[in-house]
C-alpha cells in the first residue's frame, strides 16, 4: 500500500513562524507574513497559515522580474 506524501515531502510550510523563517530568515518576522498572503499564494489549512516552498519561490521570482523590468 503506497503512502500519500505529507507536509515536508510536499514542500509545505505551516504556521506564520515557519513561513517567516523561510521567507525572511527570521521567525520573529511572523507578523509580516500575514500581509503577504495573496502575493505569495499562502492559504489557511485547518486555521493555520500555510504555503508551498515552490509556490513561494515562484511568486518571489515573478516579483523580482517585475521589479527589474520597471
Amino acid at each position: 500500500m503506497s503512502r500519500k506524501p505529507t507536509g515536508p515531502e510536499l514542500g509545505m510550510l505551516c504556521g506564520a513562524r515557519a513561513l517567516a523563517g523561510y521567507i525572511f530568515g527570521d521567525e520573529e518576522e511572523h507578523r509580516r507574513v500575514y500581509g503577504l498572503q495573496k502575493e505569495l499564494g499562502l492559504f489557511k489549512l485547518r486555521g493555520m497559515l500555510c504555503g508551498r516552498r515552490a509556490t513561494i519561490d515562484a511568486r518571489i521570482r515573478e516579483h523580482e522580474k517585475t521589479a527589474v523590468a520597471a
